[in-house]
């Protein structure tokens, strides 16, 4: 298990720096539980898959999205959103799993193979992170927002 690049909160017209700013704001969520939060905080959740959101953004379907900065370059959304709140609202958690028969029917060496894996995984996807969220803030830098 490991987690991803913390989402923050994206938009299109107007900054969010209080949560008086959130009120009546429709705001992408990626998940129930973000939508639950964003409703407590005054928002109304619009629920959307992230293939969906950069044209929604763009039409003003939704105002903003909640997003990890390697999101904002990967779906290109500093092309759209002006604002970004940092604020660590979310992680997502990620994690591997096998079949049990289908790893009972490997051999010994092969499991430990797979069991080697874990640790370097966590490690690599830790710095892959590290290295989109800069990307991500200077781009988003550059861009304005």
């Amino acid at each position: 298990m490991y987690t991803a690049d913390p989402g923050h909160l994206h938009t299109v017209s107007k900054p969010v720096n209080s949560l008086q700013d959130l009120k009546g704001m429709r705001i992408r969520s990626p998940s129930p539980e973000a939508s639950e939060w964003l409703e407590s905080l005054g928002a109304t959740p619009v629920s959307m898959s992230m293939n969906e959101t950069y044209e929604a953004l763009e039409r003003g379907v939704v105002d903003g999205t909640i997003g990890s900065w390697e999101a904002v370059v990967a779906w290109r959304l500093d092309e759209v959103v002006h604002y970004s709140t940092v604020g660590h609202f979310y992680n997502t958690t990620k994690y591997v799993v096998m079949n049990e028969d289908v790893w009972n029917r490997l051999s010994e060496e092969d499991q430990q193979i797979i069991r080697d894996i874990p640790e370097e995984m966590v490690t690599r996807s830790a710095e892959m992170f590290d290295e989109w969220t800069q990307i991500g803030i200077e781009s988003a830098d550059e861009k304005g927002v």
